[in-house]
């Protein structure tokens, strides 16, 4: 009615992918979204995909997540049933119908409320980097890419992009993190629960370990018998570590010509610049260069701690504690998805195995 009268033609603009979309872009929004339905300047939300991350239930119905979001128990009419009413031409049985659906729509704006979808997104995108529609539907890699991008653009470094045969050739992860279950038995005395506050970016940060900072492999024998590490990464080299960082010792300012011990001076020079990791990657210390990982991951974490100490001057129920919240929230699922980020090996952009190993083998130490 509305298109006629102002004679314009909105279908077009309200319709579903067309058949020449890329098939994968369709099976990514199916699954993602739920749909691919596409209308221009519209954002469309499938609320159950988007609860369905936010509660952990049995039975996902409509009915079952009112009752344990709101704690109210709604009535499930079947479709044959309201047809059956809506044939009937009856006034009252009309009017119940409309009113049945306006509470289900009702309903659906409470739960983004509750589950503050709308504003957890918003603050996510400014944190991220990213558009509104990749916050709820890209993963944690495109948001890292999105922060990490920025830094490397300001240190004049380019992210690499790895092809599929370079993500199938290299090597696999050695170490797998430790999850030690407690003792189950019932306890007379309190127990003390301890945890480690940001484990795995507080090794990044302590050890500057990095994409920019890691140098490659030194093998147990490689100082003996010349031998050569070939991978790091998806990276293939013919160089030894060893002798290139000799090479480049000689020829830097640390190199004392007058002092005739050069290959204790070496040595005292590596062990003050150069840290050997458990699983024998060797990373330049912060005292030479300090990695983007290190510097991006020690402003998320100093920031969510002047965020959570800002949150205590707030009521819980005002608004501007809600938004501080939220944005403390992105900064924490930011910073724990770094090492994930490096160790993705099979779905990652920048996979580094051996980065990933160092982590999980300190951790371990």
């Amino acid at each position: 009615m509305r298109q006629t009268t102002l004679n314009s033609k909105i279908q077009k603009n309200t319709n579903f992918i067309r058949d020449y979309e890329d098939p994968k872009k369709i099976n990514y929004l199916r699954n993602k979204l739920g749909n691919i339905t596409k209308i221009k300047g519209r954002i469309i939300l499938n609320i159950w995909r988007i609860i369905e991350s936010q509660l952990k239930l049995n039975d996902y119905s409509f009915e079952n997540i009112i009752f344990n979001s709101f704690d109210i128990r709604e009535p499930k009419i079947e479709y044959l049933e309201l047809k059956k009413y809506y044939k009937s031409k009856i006034r009252k049985n009309i009017i119940f119908i409309f009113s049945y659906y306006q509470q289900r729509a009702k309903y659906n704006l409470l739960l983004l409320k509750k589950y503050d979808v709308i504003n957890k997104s918003s603050q996510f995108v400014k944190i991220y980097g990213i558009d509104f529609e990749s916050s709820l539907t890209r993963g944690s890699q495109y948001r890292v890419e999105g922060v990490l991008s920025k830094l490397a653009k300001s240190k004049n470094y380019t992210l690499l992009s790895a092809s599929k045969s370079q993500l199938l050739n290299q090597s696999p992860p050695k170490f797998t993190p430790i999850v030690i279950e407690p003792p189950k038995n019932f306890f007379f005395n309190p127990v003390i629960v301890l945890d480690f506050q940001s484990l795995y970016p507080s090794i990044m940060i302590g050890y500057n370990i990095c994409f920019s900072t890691c140098l490659g492999k030194l093998l147990d024998n490689q100082i003996n018998e010349n031998n050569i590490y070939k991978k790091l990464g998806v990276f293939k080299y013919n160089n030894n570590l060893y002798e290139m960082l000799k090479k480049d010792y000689f020829k830097s300012p640390f190199y004392n010509k007058n002092n005739d011990n050069d290959n204790n001076n070496f040595f005292s020079f590596l062990q003050k610049n150069i840290f050997i990791s458990p699983n024998k990657i060797c990373y330049i210390k912060k005292n030479i260069k300090e990695g983007l990982f290190p510097i991006l991951l020690k402003e998320l974490l100093l920031t969510r701690i002047m965020i959570k100490n800002s949150m205590k001057k707030y009521d819980k129920e005002s608004q501007i504690y809600s938004f501080l919240n939220s944005r403390q929230l992105g900064i924490k699922n930011l910073a724990n998805v770094m090492y994930g980020y490096t160790s993705a090996c099979y779905s990652g952009r920048i996979p580094n195995s051996e980065i990933g190993d160092t982590i999980v083998s300190l951790e371990e130490k």
